[in-house]
């Protein structure tokens, strides 16, 4: 279980990665469109940026949106002004933003204690919930959206880093329960999911399924880059074809079909 110091190095890690992605890139990189609906790279910066000012307590964007086809629910729709707010800036104004907000976040985890994680969390658009599962679900999202940005301009990250670390496996157990309730036909199955250097094991059993590390059990395996494997569990557009191999091929391409139709489970 993760503790304080867990999720101040995921999140740091998530955000000063997207900076130096950033730095890296030129104006028309920044204006490249990507695989979250509707949103530009610069976009995707601007949301990650907005979100860590609402966390902070700062006020949010005041400004008129007219929502696109992309926005499809009432989170989507609180997610709109900060990011149109941004979208007359530089992009070298947006990156500052990013670097200073970081700095500002990283100041502000550093003083949650163990027992706050269990603590109700309000104050953020998910509602309220333990600070625990919202931690969690925050570096989903920041993650989520530095891949986005790492695939639109061609920089593409690695599962080496805490927020990777973090990311995959609950990404993976919460995909476990998805195919346990919505494929009743795959309960009892166990297969293997490879994310670059991680290897996890899914089990589609018990009461309720789950993943842990792999430990040399064979089966059907799904093999993926970390790029490609969040565009998956994000249900964005830029998504790639996968691996998958097993001894029984109708067992390897059962499970495939199944991760295919559930994997997409962000808002």
């Amino acid at each position: 279980m993760a503790n304080p110091g867990d999720y101040v190095a995921a999140v740091r890690d998530t955000l000063t990665a997207t900076a130096d992605v950033c730095r890296d890139i030129d104006d028309l990189e920044w204006e490249r469109p990507t695989g979250c609906p509707g949103w530009s790279v610069k976009d995707n910066v601007s949301h990650m940026c907005d979100v860590e000012h609402l966390l902070l307590g700062d006020p949010p964007a005041g400004v008129a949106v007219e929502f696109g086809e992309h926005v499809i629910n009432p989170v989507g729709e609180r997610m709109e002004p900060g990011v149109e707010l941004r979208r007359a800036w530089p992009p070298s104004e947006v990156l500052a933003d990013l670097e200073a907000t970081t700095k500002r976040r990283i100041e502000q985890l550093a003083d949650v204690s163990e027992p706050a994680l269990e603590e109700t969390a309000y104050g953020h658009p998910l509602g309220p919930m333990p600070l625990r599962t919202f931690l969690t679900l925050r570096v989903f999202d920041l993650f989520t959206h530095q891949q986005d940005i790492r695939r639109a301009v061609g920089r593409l990250g690695d599962t080496s880093g805490p927020a990777a670390q973090m990311t995959v496996p609950f990404a993976t157990k919460s995909l476990a329960r998805f195919l346990f309730d919505k494929q009743p036909e795959l309960r009892g199955q166990t297969f293997v999911l490879t994310v670059d250097d991680i290897t996890l094991t899914v089990e589609l059993t018990g009461e309720r399924a789950g993943a842990r590390k792999w430990t040399g059990e064979e089966g059907p395996q799904l093999s993926f880059d970390i790029g490609n494997f969040m565009a998956w569990i994000g249900g964005r557009s830029d998504r790639a074809d996968f691996g998958c191999t097993g001894e029984s091929e109708a067992n390897a391409l059962a499970v495939a079909a199944a991760f295919r139709a559930h994997a997409g489970m962000t808002p």
